[in-house]
């Protein structure tokens, strides 16, 4: 595997085609220690042989490696290849941006935290697709995640997040999008719930208000039998 850097900002890695037929495709892992720390930071498919990382910081030194994958199944790590960045390109990208939570007016937002030395916190922003008001939020650095509220239902939403330094220069956005739910499912399902265990509460009732009045009317009948 070798490695170059591109003139826009992040490193470039290729490498040869695995000689096993039949795979998925690749994955990338990267770490700050040759020997140890590797995370996955990406992948791509069987007849593509180069990934460019956009999320790194400046005056760094990167160690990467490729495995080739199938299903669940992963072969060795390829060679390692490693490249120091230079100095004032920036504030690395955040990465691993998601939505694990929405409703009908929020979302929570979450990432993986920032690296950066000099970080001072995040920008967290939300528009609707269709280019409405942009809203923005300062994040403390100590957190990765932050719910946005009074969100309008039924939109598509883009969420943006950016690392800020101690000079309030920006990296660039990391973006997904999301829409907001059109009405309350949560509040549906809870509602529905409690109607059908109240309705399965009031059939039980009524089938032994049923049974004990059944019951009386038979011993009635026997006693006047006997009598």
């Amino acid at each position: 595997m070798t490695d170059k850097e591109k003139e826009t900002r992040g490193t470039s890695l290729d490498w040869s085609a695995s000689s096993t037929v039949d795979i998925d495709g690749y994955k990338v892992f990267r770490s700050i220690k040759r020997n140890s720390g590797f995370k996955k930071i990406g992948q791509t498919d069987e007849i593509t042989f180069e990934f460019f990382d956009d999320s790194v910081s400046a005056s760094t030194t990167y160690y990467y490696v490729v495995r080739a994958f199938q299903t669940n199944l992963q072969s060795a790590s390829s060679n390692v290849a490693s490249i120091t960045t230079p100095e004032g390109i920036g504030l690395a990208k955040v990465v691993n941006v998601k939505i694990t939570d929405y409703t009908q007016n929020s979302m929570l937002v979450t990432w993986d935290a920032s690296e950066e030395e000099n970080l001072t916190g995040y920008i967290v922003s939300a528009q609707i697709a269709t280019g409405s008001k942009l809203t923005t939020f300062n994040v403390e650095k100590s957190v990765s995640s932050f719910r946005l509220y009074s969100l309008e239902a039924g939109e598509i939403y883009k969420i943006s997040v950016q690392a800020k330094d101690n000079t309030d220069t920006l990296s660039l956005a990391s973006t997904v999008y999301q829409h907001t739910l059109s009405w309350d499912y949560a509040g549906y399902f809870e509602t529905s719930i409690w109607t059908t265990v109240l309705t399965g509460l009031a059939s039980l009732l009524t089938i032994v208000l049923i049974w004990l009045m059944t019951k009386k009317n038979l011993r009635r009948k026997r006693k006047i039998l006997i009598d």
